[in-house]
């Protein structure tokens, strides 16, 4: 019989009311849901003991707000700004080519007067050098120059597709594991209001 008694006389201590306001307004101000009805109420009822019976009523399980951590955010962001950059530079060698090919195109036409028996590609790859005539082509026009150019464009365009891929990834995964601890930390909250309004 003294044993029973004594089991009875030092239970496990039960979080206070107090406890349980620290704890809810400590994990409400980390994941920004202090202004959520729930929140703001239980917040305000608890140090003045006001309306327990209805707030003892609700099951915080179910009425705590789920916080949204987004400390992949930022690299979300950056992941989207460089697929709408490559989004766009996609059509930048080609648009870059066309304007090479009607550049060559203007100038052949010149010098095609002057020299009947050269080609336009042999044209657009010497850019008319060599030959006796005043119409040539800048080098920047010329096909070897517009191919390289194509060529680091597209290797831009690659590199950003997989930077965009791996940062839109690590964003995502540091979103999951601080999305796991807000969950668990709901989960500690709700039990110690659980228990401080029983």
């Amino acid at each position: 019989m003294t044993d029973s008694a004594e089991v009875t006389a030092n239970p496990a201590p039960v979080p206070s009311r107090e406890t349980a306001e620290r704890d809810l307004r400590s994990w409400a101000e980390r994941h920004n849901v202090g202004d959520l009805p729930y929140v703001k109420g239980l917040l305000a009822a608890l140090p003045n003991d006001e309306n327990m019976s209805m707030w003892a009523a609700r099951d915080p399980f179910q009425d705590l707000p789920f916080a949204s951590p987004t400390p992949g955010r930022g690299l979300e962001r950056t992941a989207r700004t460089l697929e709408i950059i490559r989004n766009c530079s996609v059509f930048v060698p080609v648009a870059l080519t066309w304007l090479a090919i009607s550049r060559a195109t203007g100038a052949f036409v010149d010098f095609v007067e002057d020299r009947p028996d050269i080609g336009f590609l042999q044209f657009w790859e010497s850019g008319g050098e060599g030959f006796s005539s005043d119409h040539t082509l800048g080098h920047l026009w010329r096909i070897g120059s517009i191919a390289f150019i194509d060529f680091v464009l597209i290797a831009g365009i690659v590199v950003m597709t997989l930077a965009a891929s791996v940062v839109r990834t690590v964003g995502a995964r540091r979103n999951e594991a601080a999305q796991a601890v807000a969950d668990f930390e709901r989960e500690e909250v709700a039990i110690s209001l659980a228990i401080a309004l029983a």
